[in-house]
Parts: C-alpha cells; sequence; structure tokens
C-alpha cells in the first residue's frame, strides 16, 4: 500500500481550498523537503477558528481575505466571474451550512515551500505551502486528525486515492 500523509486544517481554511481556489496553506515551519512534489491528502480538522477565534469571526476572515483574492458578496454567496467557468457563485458557510469536520476532502501536490508568495491566500511571515493540482473528494472521508504531517491508516488511504482516480 502506498503511504500517504495528511495535513489537518482549521475547517474553514479547507472550505477556501475546495471552494475559493485557496492555493496556498501558511504554516510557522517548513514541511520536510521529502514532501515537497508529493500528494498530501488535507484534513478538515474538528474546530473552525482553533483556538484563536469563535466561528463567526472565524468564518468572517475567510471572506475577508476571498475578497483580497478576488471574489465579492452578493446575499448569502460569494461570487467571481471566471474566463474559464463565466459567474461562479460559491454560498457562504454559516451555522445552517457549516464546513466539512474530521474528514478529508481534498488532496493536492505540496509544491516548492517558499516565504515570499505572490498568492492573495499567502499570510506575511509565515512559510506558504503551494498546493497544486487540487482534487475535491465527491464523499469526505471521515478520519481523525492529528497535528503536523501524519500517515492516514491503509484503508482511508485506499478511500481516498480511490475517489481520486474515480473522480479523474
Amino acid at each position: 500500500m502506498n503511504r500517504l500523509y495528511a495535513l489537518t486544517l482549521w475547517p474553514e481554511w479547507i472550505w477556501a481550498i475546495a471552494h475559493l481556489g485557496k492555493d496556498v496553506e501558511n504554516r510557522s515551519w517548513r514541511p520536510p523537503p521529502a514532501f515537497v512534489g508529493r500528494q498530501v491528502a488535507l484534513h478538515a480538522g474538528m474546530t473552525i477558528g482553533g483556538r484563536d477565534l469563535d466561528e463567526a469571526s472565524a468564518l468572517r476572515l475567510v471572506v475577508e481575505m476571498a475578497e483580497l483574492a478576488g471574489w465579492r458578496r452578493a446575499c448569502h454567496a460569494l461570487v467571481r466571474d471566471d474566463v474559464r467557468r463565466g459567474r461562479v457563485e460559491v454560498p457562504l458557510p454559516s451555522a445552517s451550512c457549516p464546513p466539512t469536520r474530521c474528514a478529508v476532502v481534498a488532496v493536492a501536490t505540496l509544491g516548492e515551500p517558499t516565504r515570499t508568495s505572490c498568492s492573495p491566500w499567502a499570510v506575511p511571515g509565515r512559510w506558504h505551502w503551494p498546493l497544486l493540482e487540487v482534487r475535491v473528494l465527491p464523499r469526505p472521508v471521515r478520519v481523525r486528525g492529528r497535528q503536523g504531517l501524519w500517515a492516514l491508516a491503509d484503508a482511508d488511504v485506499s478511500e481516498v486515492l480511490g475517489q481520486v482516480r474515480g473522480a479523474a
């Protein structure tokens, strides 16, 4: 069985990756060089906002970052005109429609980390981990997360990679 490692993020940022094109993960640490160029499962953690923010504030922060990335608010949605897809409309996450939690939601190839990303999603002073070739799973795979980069169990690897192959 191929080993697949996962990275747990707060659910609101996984939502931004899956729906808004967030293309970089901001971390205080640089990933080990062996992970650059490899697929990594993106896992939505349990707590929106982590320890620092309440859920409403965390979701507002995501919307503010999305606006910096070219999205605009329209009623209860974020909207952007996309050259390839036309008008794209994404419902805002809320208490009645919260982001997925405690599950692998996507797989991405980890690019070369930098401290000087041009992405509007990059936070100054952090390591920016480029997320390339993001593939959102048709069905989240329920898995308990961990801190850092951690290995998925073989059965979960089979489920995640099976969905990635099936969606291709």
